[in-house]
C-alpha cells in the first residue's frame, strides 16, 4: 500500500460510516497507524499532509475546508461520494 492509497482509504471510510469531517491531524496520524498496520512506515507526517494536499488539488478528493476561528487547525468536510 502506498501514501495515496492509504489517505484514499481513510477518506472513504468515514464517508462510509457517515462521518462526513475530519482534521488535518488526523491525516498526519496515519503514519502512525500504517507502522502499526503493515508493519512498516509508509512516510512520514508531512508526507501524509502533502500527499493530501496534492490529492485535493488534482481533483482526486472533494473536501472543503470548514473555517473555524477558534481553532488554527484545519477541519475539512468531505463533500464528493467515496463508496
Amino acid at each position: 500500500m502506498k501514501v495515496k492509497e492509504h489517505i484514499m482509504s481513510f477518506i472513504k471510510n468515514r464517508y462510509a460510516v457517515g462521518n462526513r469531517t475530519f482534521y488535518t491531524h488526523e491525516i498526519q496520524t496515519l503514519s502512525e497507524q500504517g507502522l502499526m498496520r503493515f508493519q512498516r512506515r509508509l512516510g512520514s507526517p508531512s508526507t501524509y499532509e502533502r500527499t493530501f494536499r496534492l490529492l485535493r488539488e488534482n481533483g482526486y478528493l472533494d473536501v472543503r475546508k470548514i473555517e473555524n476561528p477558534k481553532s488554527r487547525e484545519s477541519r475539512w468536510e468531505i463533500r464528493g461520494e467515496y463508496v
